[in-house]
């Protein structure tokens, strides 16, 4: 079963290793051009009918440092710590060098999530892996929940970190109570597995955990 989308057609996805360039207005345009298409800007990774998921950018400080002190957001990502600053700068720079959080032998795929007519930052997706496997979360802004973008936005992200970072299988986690966190990772095409409780602070928390597996060809 392929992967659902969520739009009318497959969003456009943009290589890893795909060099930036900057496209000067008018380059690579024909004289009789009728309505001219806009250029996607280059570290677009993909995009769907209302979002664009695009790298992080040293800019994008304030805006993740605001989402990350919402305390539903810092009780999620920081074990119950509401982070400093300075935490979310050395975090930017460690999502933006894709360095993984279990060390050297781990990756990290992690993108901004932003409307495409505004633009808005609304959100992030952050993933570390080890080989063919990943871990993620996302967070949403709080005045841009209640509009299902983190179910949109996930599937194009996931066949990103297949198609281009070659990661096959995701695992994510909500808490029982978290009906929206949930709800988005089952629209997304991931199914409820049992892997037992995760571990916060040596303590086990219960948790619902879902899995997305490439489709099959």
């Amino acid at each position: 079963m392929g992967t659902s989308w969520g739009t009318k057609s497959p969003p456009r996805l943009v290589r890893m290793d795909e060099p930036s360039e900057v496209i000067e207005p008018g380059e690579n345009q024909s004289e009789d051009v009728g309505e001219v298409e806009q250029p996607v800007p280059t570290d677009t990774i993909a995009t769907t009918a209302r979002l664009r998921l695009r790298r992080l950018r040293d800019a994008d400080l304030a805006d993740l440092f605001a989402l990350e002190s919402v305390e539903d957001v810092w009780q999620a990502f920081h074990l119950g710590e509401q982070p400093t600053e300075e935490a979310v700068g050395a975090l930017l720079q460690a999502m933006i060098a894709g360095q993984g959080a279990l060390g050297e032998q781990s990756q990290r795929h992690s993108v901004a999530i932003e409307e495409l007519d505004a633009p808005r930052f609304v959100g992030i997706i952050d993933l570390t892996a080890i080989g063919d496997l990943g871990d993620f979360a996302i967070a949403i802004t709080p005045e841009a929940r209640g509009h299902h973008y983190a179910s949109e936005a996930l599937p194009p992200y996931f066949e990103w970190c297949a198609v281009c970072g070659g990661v096959t299988t995701i695992i994510g986690a909500a808490h029982p109570d978290n009906a929206a966190s949930i709800a988005a990772m089952q629209a997304a095409g991931m199914v409820e597995v049992d892997l037992g409780a995760a571990t916060a602070d040596g303590e086990n928390v219960e948790v619902r955990t879902f899995q997305w597996t490439v489709p099959a060809l």
